[in-house]
């Protein structure tokens, strides 16, 4: 999925078409992720564990204000050159690894 900012539901407004696709998430929910039904670029993410919340991917926000990050998930997948900048949790798997 990529670089995401969460804020709480209502928060956020989405403009455009959009799909989503739900999958099984380690945790034994779901995770379902909004993406562009044109160019299948991933704009959302949403967890069934944590529905006050949506992701949002961090190219997708386009007033310039990315938030730093405050932790790093799933790290066990992540390229060897990909280095964590600041200080942040870090989790091997989801975030309760």
């Amino acid at each position: 999925m990529g670089a995401m900012a969460y804020y709480p539901v209502g928060t956020v407004q989405f403009v455009g078409e959009m799909r989503e696709f739900t999958r099984p998430a380690d945790s034994g929910q779901v995770f379902t992720t909004g993406f562009c039904p044109t160019c299948g670029t991933s704009l959302k993410g949403s967890a069934s564990r944590i529905p006050e919340i949506v992701g949002v991917a961090l190219g997708c926000i386009d007033d310039g204000s990315v938030p730093a990050p405050a932790r790093s998930v799933y790290e066990q997948g992540k390229a060897d050159w990909l280095g964590l900048l600041g200080e942040m949790a870090h989790h091997a798997r989801g975030r309760d690894t």
